[in-house]
């Protein structure tokens, strides 16, 4: 049941997040477990909201595992969620004032750092 649950953070996530392009989204099976992919070097407003909504519903389903009794508060497993939350919310601070500053090079690595956080959040997730 668990990795039913992480899988479909995941999938939703990753369909929450996509990028603007052609053609319809891939389906869930095909989705790695982070952050839509940056299409060439630009991140654009929409890429970054759409990211935090993805990191606000994997925080949703973190709520939903800690009131079933999934994740202790204290366990280490909580404490690795939490410092991987904290460096997804940090990671796309940074992205989003890059981009308003039109800093796009800042903001493509911020982006991709949280991109990085946000799967140690899902493996994380999976201990």
């Amino acid at each position: 049941m668990r990795k039913m649950m992480i899988a479909a953070l995941a999938a939703l996530s990753l369909s929450a997040c996509a990028t603007t392009g052609t053609g319809p989204p891939a389906a869930p099976s095909q989705l790695p477990s982070v952050l839509a992919p940056l299409a060439g070097t630009h991140v654009d407003d929409e890429v970054i909201k759409a990211a935090w909504r993805t990191a606000d519903a994997a925080l949703y389903g973190v709520d939903l595992m800690r009131s079933l009794g999934w994740i202790v508060d204290g366990s280490p497993k909580a404490h690795a969620v939490a410092d991987a939350a904290e460096r997804v919310k940090r990671w796309l601070i940074a992205a989003d004032e890059a981009q308003q500053a039109g800093q796009q090079p800042n903001a493509v690595a911020a982006y991709a750092q949280a991109s990085t956080a946000y799967a140690a959040l899902l493996a994380a997730l999976e201990r």
